[in-house]
């Protein structure tokens, strides 16, 4: 069976990850969380399903709370730090191109979280409905770059010089700001991701041209914490949605 979401929390968290299953379920997702989606059975078994539900997942939730950062090395914790692990991986290696993403329950901050989780995107429980998440999981993300209520960005390269491209940003037509972006090395959103990946330098490529949308919502773990933007807008970054062999695409 083939899910939109995998839902990775610690035993202790159920009450978090009920409320995300109903939530996500409600809003027409397919979700896989395993206390809800397996039985009870031993460890071989259940580490087989897990790594079949984890390869026919798109998108992830971790749910770390202070039972999950506490908890130590137990049993459960190590399936959560399994589970995210590997579908990071995957996500690095490029055979999915979904979202890892971390609810963050309780009095946490996100230098608390585990290293390897810092660098994806993370949303607070809290205000999980009122958050841009179902933008994130949802696969119908076509249509303008940005378009709410009546706003509308363009980004129009003009210049592509070897080791940078200049642009121009429009809003609403209105020319807006310059831009500055990695080498523009012929990537089309259409392409397929092998050829995406084969043409891809990583740290060195300007993202696909074509159609996105843009989540105005997203806090990012890393600008939150550089004191310039924290107090110009608090972190909150334009996040580009599900650009192909691309993670985590901010206008900044």
């Amino acid at each position: 069976m083939k899910y939109d979401v995998f839902i990775s929390k610690n035993n202790k968290d159920a009450q978090y990850a009920n409320y995300l299953v109903n939530f996500l379920e409600r809003n027409g997702l397919r979700v896989f969380e395993s206390g809800k989606s397996l039985p009870n059975m031993g460890d071989a078994d259940y580490g087989d399903k897990i790594d079949e539900s984890l390869e026919n997942s798109e998108n992830m939730l971790v749910v770390i709370s202070p039972n999950e950062l506490g908890s130590g090395k137990g049993d459960f914790s190590r399936w959560v730090h399994y589970e995210w692990t590997t579908f990071r991986n995957e996500c690095l290696s490029k055979r999915k191109d979904g979202n890892l993403i971390t609810v963050i329950c309780g009095n946490i901050t996100i230098d608390q979280l585990p290293l390897g989780l810092r660098k994806f995107e993370a949303f607070e429980f809290d205000s999980f409905e009122n958050s841009d998440i179902l933008e994130y999981l949802k696969k119908d993300n076509t249509g303008l770059l940005y378009q709410e209520e009546g706003l509308y960005l363009e980004l129009k390269r003009i210049s592509a010089k070897e080791n940078y491209t200049i642009g121009h940003l429009f809003v609403n037509g209105e020319q807006f700001c310059d831009t500055l972006e990695k080498t523009d090395r012929g990537l089309r959103q259409d392409m397929s991701l092998e050829e995406l990946c084969k043409r891809k330098v990583s740290g060195e490529t300007a993202i696909p041209t074509g159609t996105y949308k843009i989540s105005m919502g997203h806090r990012s773990p890393k600008f939150s914490m550089i004191d310039y933007y924290r107090d110009f807008c608090d972190g909150y970054m334009p996040r580009l949605l599900r650009v192909p062999a691309f993670e985590g695409i901010l206008i900044h």
